[in-house]
Parts: structure tokens; sequence; C-alpha cells
């Protein structure tokens, strides 16, 4: 019974993905950034892979990440075991808490989900530049808008959201013109 009206809350997420997909791809694209920030809440897990996956791609931008609490925090074991198994060492990684200057021009914001861009609003204001959802960037059909935060969860956890995050940044990195470009 959860499962199923955990299914029909995130409906209408499955519905318009397609529709939303091609607006960030268009939002990036239009943005032509020179800065990128990847952020979730505590900025342990799902951020600094993002960042340290896009970061490896050796494109002409700075990649930071950033979070709502606790700075100084250094990822679980479990995510830099994950990371390091799909060749993103998140080792040396410490948290920091979002800026004002996070919200720059020319600074593409990516988030893990919707109330990080409420909050993000509700801290500092209107951004200049976009501030997008990171898992709107799936080319595969998504359960939830939410890139799941693993922190705390099992090790299967750890592995579909590093999984969703990789697709997801290599839709960015072609969404930004260093690659052929996704579909839609």
């Amino acid at each position: 019974m959860r499962r199923l009206l955990r299914r029909l809350r995130h409906w209408p997420d499955r519905l318009a993905h397609e529709r939303r997909r091609a607006e960030t791809i268009r939002a990036i694209r239009a943005a032509a950034p020179t800065r990128v920030v990847m952020g979730c809440l505590g900025n342990i897990c799902r951020s600094p892979y993002a960042a340290e996956r896009l970061r490896a791609a050796g494109l002409d931008l700075a990649v930071e990440s950033a979070g709502f609490i606790g700075p100084g925090r250094s990822p679980p074991e479990e995510a830099v075991q994950m990371a390091a198994e799909r060749g993103v060492d998140v080792s040396g990684h410490r948290s920091r808490q979002f800026t004002r200057d996070d919200l720059a021009p020319r600074t593409l914001v990516l988030v893990m989900e919707p109330a990080h861009v409420d909050r993000l609003a509700a801290q500092f204001g209107t951004a200049p530049g976009p501030v997008l959802l990171l898992g709107d960037l799936d080319p595969e059909p998504i359960e939830t808008r939410i890139i799941i935060d693993p922190f705390g969860h099992s090790r299967a956890t750890f592995a579909a959201t590093f999984a969703r995050i990789d697709r997801c940044v290599a839709t960015l990195i072609e969404s930004l013109g260093r690659g052929p470009g996704p579909t839609g």
C-alpha cells in the first residue's frame, strides 16, 4: 500500500519528465554558465559526487558543491567507497554551506530536490542564473524528480543514487555544448 501511495504521489513527476528534461536542457544552454554549483542538503554524499564527476570531464568551468547544513564534514565511508568504485575520489571533500556568492551571475546551480530550490530562494532571494534540478536531466524514465539522499541507507541505495547522478551529469555535459547533445 505504501509503495502504491508513493507511486501515485510522484505520478506527475513521471508524466512531465520529458517536457521538464527538454526545458532544463534549454535553460542550461541559454545560461552559458562559467561556473556550476552542485547542491544538496548536507553536501557530503550527492553534491560532492556530482561535482567531482563533472570536474573529471575537464570542462572549462569552475565546479563546486555546497549544502545547507554542517560545514566541515567529511563524506561517510560508504560514499567514499562507492565513489572510488566508480572512479571518483571524494575522500578529501569537506562540506560547506551555500552562500550568496553561489548564486552569482553566470552560475548554474543544480540541486537534488525541489525543496532545495525553495530553500535557496527563501534564504537568498531570486538567483540571476538558473537554479535547476539535476534529476530533471535523467535520460531514463524516472520515479521522482528527487535524487534520493543515500546517507544512512544501504549500499544499493548509494549505487542507485550515484548511477542516476552519472546519467544526469552526462546529460549536463552534453547540454553545456561539450558533447553531441541529447535529443529532446
